[in-house]
């Protein structure tokens, strides 16, 4: 769990929950309580905040982040739906940390402050509703989809899937909030001197859905882990357009 101060790992937090979920919920009793829930359940947040939009300094929207686990899918993949659903949450987002091998999913809540404790305990009960739930929506889809790219290829750049009530993009980044990439591809290959070829050869596409794997393949020495991420970034690019 990240906040200003410094990260604190699993195991200290599970040492003494209580003062962890009282010290990171800011003051805000319904934060408090779900993080409670969270640390009781094995379910571990990576960061959250309950927004300060008047501080030019802290992050001004409320949000609530989690590192998610396959046996996880089916409760988050049920919750997701219905927080975005629910016209609170503002936007949902799924990552893939080039550095860690760990899934991570980010909940936003609508810049209203008085929709925060709603959020909060919507998010809880949203939890308890749908643990042990069996889901097969997309955002399970995308979970698996996730899942299956961590160990597919070596990452140069975070890969998010942002989904909002409107829209869904899939973007591409160096550092998030330093340098935005958005749509383009920039990951290492097995060989370093494909890795070139098929990255002119991709950005000379106007879009995913236009990969010949064939084509690909016959082209550049990929390996079974690269053509599994490249597959599933098609899969992944599909969303955009629901």
């Amino acid at each position: 769990m990240i906040n200003r101060e410094r990260c604190f790992s699993k195991k200290e937090i599970m040492k003494n929950p209580n003062k962890f979920a009282l010290r990171f919920s800011e003051g805000n009793k319904s934060l408090e309580d779900l993080l409670n829930y969270c640390y009781s359940n094995n379910i571990m947040t990576r960061a959250c905040c309950i927004g300060h939009e008047n501080d030019s300094i802290l992050y001004p929207q409320s949000y609530i982040t989690f590192e998610i686990n396959e046996q996880q899918f089916d409760m988050f993949a049920n919750v997701s739906e219905i927080i975005l659903n629910s016209k609170i949450g503002d936007k949902i987002s799924i990552e893939l940390s080039k550095n860690e091998n760990i899934l991570i999913l980010n909940y936003f809540i609508l810049d209203e402050v008085n929709l925060r404790n709603i959020f909060f305990k919507l998010l809880k009960n949203s939890m308890i509703l749908c643990s042990g739930q069996i889901c097969n929506n997309e955002y399970k889809d995308v979970f698996e989809i996730f899942q299956k790219m961590i160990n597919a290829s070596d990452r140069e750049n975070n890969i998010e899937l942002l989904i909002t009530d409107k829209e869904t993009t899939l973007n591409f980044y160096k550092e998030k909030y330093v340098e935005e990439l958005d749509g383009v591809l920039n990951f290492k290959l097995s060989n370093e001197k494909d890795s070139t070829k098929l990255l002119n050869y991709l950005e000379s596409l106007n879009n995913l859905d236009e990969f010949n794997m064939k084509n690909i393949n016959n082209s550049f020495s990929l390996s079974k882990n690269d053509i599994e991420y490249i597959k599933n970034l098609q899969i992944l690019n599909s969303y955009k357009k629901r």
